[in-house]
């Protein structure tokens, strides 16, 4: 008889413990009715990773900013795919300007911008070497007005030099974007080519990337705008009704396959005018005669473009393995001593790629971005980074250590440092294969490990 009692009594305590425990977790409410009872309840809730809290929890909205251009490009496909593998909710703001991205961003009215590496340099850089020309936002400077070889555009950005950029932070890199010059006049091959030729050249809305690329890219050849070329600003929308019409030549900063290139190719016959002068096709090797514009324009790397693949992706596009190349003055001069005294000033040989540059995207965001954010998009990512390999259009492919750079003087965003620690991207250890400072390779260090370009 007592030991059926005191079993009962076991009984009874265990029951009311566990109900006890029930009720203070949340698993359910003991008067779901009674307000006071039930916000008691509420504030005792333990909230831990993949409890059924965790998922019923309000997650934070983080907003990116796109531009026009970003829209229609794949870069949509790039924030999808963070969507889906990062715990936390991502929006995406359209922005009519390009410029005005960096000044919503400082503002923390949206988190984050997918932004390019030359937009980034200018931001960073301009203002603080380039001379200053005054510059009114309807005129169009000639690249004659400019000190050769400064660059051209940087004075003449409205948001350098008289915005706030402090609040700014790189949290990783991304992928390569290439430079597409396409062109419906066929007998031209490098930009070269357009000296003298009058071309109208689309190069997209003013202080966008692609304008950015374009006067750059005309300075740099010494090309007289209203002379050797005519520019027009349309957008990739108006470009569509413009070109083979009154537009002949358009700069597309776009990653393969593109639904523009491949509408323009397929609306009027065309060809990609390549970058011969300063990419001579080897992608791992800067030259003499092109280490002077790397100097220059740091943001720009060597790329090749595969012709087989873009028969793939454009089959109206025309691809000739014959090349016909104009020879710079200093290899004319060189191969003159070897050559008797003559040297044509062309040059034919087969080629089965597209000698282009690229830029590179980055992913930026702010110091009021909650450093956990920042961290468990890092993480998510890394975790995830065979979803975006999968996509043709990434170039190169992404890993852990590609999502570092070591060469931007930028503020690191301290949810990026702690993630980058922690795999290891970042140390103060003392090796002696590697001299660290402050945790970081020196630039001699940096290019014995391939990490920069060598120049």
């Amino acid at each position: 008889m007592k030991s059926c009692v005191t079993t009962a009594l076991l009984t009874s305590v265990i029951v009311i413990v566990i109900v006890i425990v029930i009720v203070t977790v949340g698993w359910f409410e003991f008067d779901p009715y009674n307000i006071q009872t039930k916000n008691w309840f509420l504030s005792k809730q333990v909230i831990e990773p993949f409890n059924r809290q965790f998922f019923f929890q309000p997650k934070p909205t983080k907003f990116f900013g796109l531009t026009k251009s970003q829209l229609h490009g794949n870069e949509t496909e790039v924030i999808d795919i963070i969507k889906a593998v990062i715990p936390f909710k991502i929006n995406t703001v359209l922005i009519e300007r390009d410029i005005d991205r960096y000044h919503l961003l400082n503002q923390n009215r949206i988190h984050f911008v997918l932004s390019y590496s030359n937009e980034l340099h200018y931001l960073l850089n301009s203002y603080k070497q380039l001379p200053v020309i005054p510059m009114t936002p309807s005129s169009s400077p000639s690249p004659s007005s400019f000190p050769s070889p400064s660059p051209f555009l940087s004075p003449s950005l409205p948001f350098v030099g008289r915005s706030d950029i402090s609040q700014i932070r790189f949290v990783c890199t991304l992928f390569d974007i290439p430079v597409n010059i396409l062109t419906t006049s066929l007998n031209l091959v490098e930009i070269e080519d357009l000296r003298g030729t009058g071309l109208t050249v689309n190069v997209g809305p003013k202080y966008s990337n692609e304008y950015f690329v374009a006067m750059t890219l005309f300075n740099e050849y010494h090309l007289v705008i209203d002379q050797d070329v005519i520019l027009t600003y349309y957008d990739h929308q108006q470009l569509l009704e413009h070109y083979g019409n009154d537009v002949y030549v358009a700069f597309l900063t776009k990653t393969h396959p593109d639904l523009t290139i491949s509408l323009l190719s397929k609306r009027k016959i065309s060809k990609l005018i390549e970058i011969l002068y300063y990419n001579d096709g080897n992608i791992y090797h800067v030259t003499l005669n092109e280490k002077p514009f790397y100097q220059r324009h740091p943001y720009f790397s060597k790329h090749i473009i595969s012709k087989e693949t873009l028969k793939q992706y454009y089959p109206y596009l025309v691809l000739n393995d014959h090349v016909t190349r104009r020879v710079s003055p200093s290899e004319l001069v060189s191969n003159n001593r070897n050559n008797h005294g003559y040297m044509s000033k062309y040059q034919s040989y087969r080629s089965y790629y597209i000698n282009t540059l690229s830029l590179k995207y980055y992913l930026l965001s702010n110091q009021q971005t909650p450093d956990q954010i920042v961290y468990q998009m890092l993480y998510f990512m890394k975790l995830n980074t065979n979803e975006f390999n999968r996509k043709e259009f990434i170039e190169p492919k992404i890993n852990t250590s590609t999502l570092a750079d070591y060469t931007l003087s930028m503020p690191l965003h301290p949810g990026a440092k702690e993630f980058y620690y922690h795999a290891g991207l970042i140390t103060n250890i003392s090796n002696p294969q590697c001299i660290m400072i402050n945790g970081r390779c020196d630039q001699q260090q940096l290019e014995l490990h391939h990490l920069v370009p060598t120049i």
